[in-house]
């Protein structure tokens, strides 16, 4: 989590909201799943935060909220790790996934 807030501190958005947050354990360890607003320039994109074992990587997923909640729930019903969720936002946006830096 600390990460996370680091890269927020040093791009300075406007507001950053986390909507949705859960936790699940996989393999013994607990991993965090947040789902946030992020505001930025007057324009709202939703990105996906997943954390656990040391490891965090947070990734932007649209401007729609339904689909971003939509996708929050996959993500945290699929078990997907923070290595992983690289991955499924390669998928989600063809190819042209953005990290949240």
């Amino acid at each position: 989590m600390m990460i996370f807030f680091e890269r927020y501190r040093k791009n300075r958005f406007r507001s950053i909201v986390q909507i949705k947050g859960e936790v699940r354990i996989i393999l013994g360890k607990e991993v965090f799943y947040r789902l946030y607003e992020v505001r930025r320039s007057g324009a709202r994109r939703y990105a996906i935060n997943v954390s656990g074992g040391g490891e965090s990587s947070a990734y932007y997923f649209g401007t729609e909220k339904l689909a971003a909640v939509e996708m929050f729930d996959v993500i945290v019903a699929g078990l997907v790790t923070p290595c992983s969720l690289k991955y499924v936002a390669e998928d989600f946006s063809g190819g042209r996934a953005k990290m949240l830096k």
